[in-house]
């Protein structure tokens, strides 16, 4: 598709999708904090989603309504647990240390 851009003033909106490290380290944080914390996020992929998945896994609770996310404090689990990374190296690569 070819588009022509005539020289002038411009308006309009653009939606920037969530940064994928930001969130992925802002959920880490949070579920580590002393207290529930909100996020807003806009725009999840599937690695943010399997470092959720996987922070649940761990003993947080995330509770994901639109773009807010509330994460409540990690409450690790005595027994082994399974990490769903998914396809995820980002979520490997953040909780696997």
């Amino acid at each position: 598709m070819n588009q022509t851009v005539w020289p002038g003033p411009r308006s309009g909106r653009v939606r920037i999708p969530a940064s994928k490290s930001r969130a992925h380290r802002l959920l880490i944080c949070a579920a580590l904090a002393g207290r529930q914390t909100t996020l807003i996020c806009q725009g999840l992929s599937r690695d943010i989603q399997a470092t959720a998945d996987c922070l649940r896994e761990m003993g947080s609770e995330i509770r994901m309504e639109g773009e807010c996310i509330s994460v409540f404090p990690l409450r690790p689990k005595k027994e082994e647990t399974v990490l769903p990374c998914g396809e995820s190296g980002s979520t490997l690569r953040f909780l696997l240390p």
